[in-house]
């Protein structure tokens, strides 16, 4: 399954980067699968995720391990889920 960031159905983008209101991918990803029924314990995903994308990593509950492709600007979120005993790794090729 693959999610890429952008507006809600029937919405659009507006602002700069950081304020425009966008979902993020791994937020779209994790709303598809709970309607699908899905489960999945490991996400990839190509930015580490931001503090708002973490928590709601953490809060599913299923989610055991993480792998990222990129830091993101915001360190935060990386350390959310470790703390939350996540396997969080930046994947290197």
């Amino acid at each position: 399954m693959m999610e890429v960031n952008g507006p809600a159905k029937g919405s659009t983008c507006s602002g700069g980067e950081g304020s425009c209101g966008c979902m993020h991918a791994e937020a779209k990803l994790i709303m598809r699968m709970l309607s699908e029924g899905r489960q999945h314990t490991h996400l990839e995903v190509t930015l580490a995720p931001c503090v708002h994308c973490a928590h709601l990593i953490v809060a599913v509950g299923w989610v055991k391990r993480v792998t990222y492709l990129q830091d993101y600007r915001d360190k935060r979120g990386v350390r959310i889920m470790r703390d939350a005993g996540l396997e969080v790794e930046k994947w290197r090729p």
